[in-house]
């Protein structure tokens, strides 16, 4: 007979009821807005929330089992409160970083500087601008009702609240430096771009949902489900970045050179300018931050980066991180916890195309 203990058998298993469980929570919420204004909104919310890959929410309820708890409703909405909060943070992201498409259709900002130019509003960027801001806050308020309301164990309630609030500041705080990076002329030190990894990506994708479905049992530890978050989260953001340049836009739902048009200062950027000569520097002065950039211009990046080793540099760096995160499995494993769907999950990150 075959096994149900792999990673595609527990998506098969939790993903439909997840999604269900995001839309009655959006639903629901719709049918108590009074303004159409923020129906609007929850509609877009559902409809990006649901569309996903699902990561955060599936590592809720992955850590809830990996700690041997049976899942339950109350799980499927911590995971899905989990999932409208990364939904909120998408929209804003999207509006700050000017991108019309989200998953290979049209962002929320997008969408609302359509809806202005359909009805000759006075200012439609700003008008998308205002609403995707709303949009995500709306997201995140429903996020702390869903929590606060469904755990039955409300000290349980208020520690997954703290964990939520403090990861959400950071995230927020991590996000002003990146679009700060993006916007000057200064280049942060390596330390300093791992540091926004940490605060933007990796604790928030990876150690806040492996936390939350932690706390379901008595018996987890926050220190070595944060630090296997970390490592696999400054992962995914290395495999974000360089999908930034060098992947294809059907694959990724994105336009390709965003990073490159909003001069984020990356991993791949610091070496890239750690490696070129004063001419090639020039060039890449040009090129960064460039809203008219051009096909050939990603092309003499990606050129640049394959030239000097780059990208097999980080994918070394990869490789490292893996190695550390399999000793704090092993660690986990020692503590009798399952954790072989994680290991397989992690391996499917490492190696993402999209």
């Amino acid at each position: 007979m075959k096994s149900n203990n792999t990673c595609t058998d527990f998506i098969n298993r939790h993903k439909p009821s997840l999604i269900e469980t995001i839309t009655k929570v959006l639903q629901e919420a719709e049918e108590n807005e009074f303004l159409d204004m923020g129906k609007t909104g929850l509609k877009m919310i559902r409809s990006s929330a649901t569309y996903g890959k699902l990561i955060r929410g599936l590592l809720v309820l992955l850590s809830a089992e990996m700690h041997g708890v049976s899942i339950g409703k109350e799980h499927y909405y911590i995971a899905a409160a989990m999932e409208i909060t990364h939904t909120g943070f998408l929209i804003q992201d999207d509006m700050m970083d000017k991108d019309i498409l989200r998953r290979g259709q049209a962002s929320v900002y997008s969408q609302y500087i359509q809806k202005a130019e359909a009805n000759t509003l006075l200012d439609p960027h700003h008008f998308g601008a205002s609403m995707s801001m709303c949009v995500g806050d709306i997201a995140l308020m429903i996020a702390y009702q869903v929590i606060s309301t469904t755990v039955q164990d409300k000290v349980k309630a208020i520690e997954m609240i703290r964990h939520l609030s403090r990861e959400s500041q950071h995230v927020i705080s991590a996000q002003m430096t990146d679009v700060s990076y993006g916007q000057a002329f200064y280049n942060p030190t390596l330390e300093e771009i791992y540091t926004v990894y940490r605060y933007k990506t990796a604790h928030y994708t990876f150690s806040l949902p492996l936390i939350l479905g932690g706390i379901f049992s008595d018996k987890y530890q926050i220190s070595r489900l944060k630090q296997i978050g970390e490592e696999l989260g400054i992962i995914f953001q290395m495999q974000d970045d360089d999908l930034g340049i060098f992947g294809d836009n059907e694959k990724t739902g994105k336009k390709s050179g965003s990073d490159i048009r909003e001069n984020k200062k990356t991993v791949l950027r610091f070496y890239l300018y750690e490696h070129a000569d004063l001419e090639e520097k020039s060039k890449l002065d040009q090129i960064f931050g460039n809203a008219e950039l051009t096909s050939g211009d990603i092309q003499y990046v990606q050129h640049t980066l394959e030239k000097y080793g780059i990208r097999a540099k980080i994918q070394h760096e990869i490789q490292k991180r893996n190695v550390r995160i399999g000793e704090l499995l092993t660690e986990c494993q020692n503590d009798g916890l399952q954790t072989d769907i994680l290991q397989e999950f992690i391996t499917s990150i490492s190696k993402r195309i999209r």
